[in-house]
């Protein structure tokens, strides 16, 4: 496969891959992380994930407009991880907090992630699809799909262990 040759190209699959996994981490150790660690109200875990698709399906086309060459896109990519790295310090300074002050910070910290998440979906996609010679665009675009695939396969224990190992921590497991 020519692909496994262009070392660029495999170098963005990797990095998009662990990228990736941010999805997991909203999706499954967010929701163990907030019942365990903060005094929300367990219904707020459908609040943060809903806030999360309405804001895709409200926004994604118009965040993404503007980069669809890979030059634009990468940079894209990059600025999407200030944002949610923004969005989980958010999430993780709701622990210890008064429960007021955590629903607002766990709504803050899901909205700010969710602004990188569509800047860099929207960039992820169009450096890997402007990346591939147009000779090969499926064997391309299957192999990015392996980045995917591969955060898919470490997010859930990794993520769900930090979550979970944090119990009685604070937010440690946020921030390190």
């Amino acid at each position: 496969m020519a692909v496994l040759h262009d070392l660029p190209f495999v170098v963005i699959t990797l990095l998009s891959g662990v990228s990736a996994m941010h999805f997991l981490v909203i999706e499954l150790a967010l929701p163990l992380w907030t019942a365990q660690e903060t005094p929300t109200p367990r219904y707020l875990v459908a609040v943060t994930l809903m806030i999360n698709t309405l804001c895709v399906a409200l926004l994604q086309v118009r965040l993404t407009r503007n980069s669809d060459l890979a030059g634009p896109s990468s940079r894209a990519m990059a600025r999407s991880g200030y944002w949610m790295a923004a969005g989980f310090a958010l999430i993780a300074f709701a622990s210890g907090q008064p429960a007021w002050l955590a629903v607002v910070l766990l709504c803050g910290g899901a909205l700010v992630h969710v602004v990188g998440e569509m800047i860099g979906s929207g960039g992820q996609w169009d450096v890997q699809m402007g990346l591939a010679p147009r000779e090969r665009p499926g064997q391309y675009q299957g192999f990015a799909g392996v980045g995917f695939s591969l955060s898919g396969m470490v997010a859930p224990p990794s993520s769900s262990c930090c979550a979970s190992s944090g119990a009685g921590h604070g937010n440690s497991s946020w921030v390190g």
